[in-house]
């Protein structure tokens, strides 16, 4: 369960990147 755990989480922080930059405020956190 460990190794699909891991990967789930990897997955969730790339959509959340993704959703970020759909979002406006994206722009704030970009350098």
């Amino acid at each position: 369960f460990e190794p699909f755990m891991a990967q789930k989480s990897h997955y969730i922080m790339h959509l959340a990147r993704y959703l970020n930059r759909m979002s406006p405020t994206d722009s704030a956190d970009e350098p």
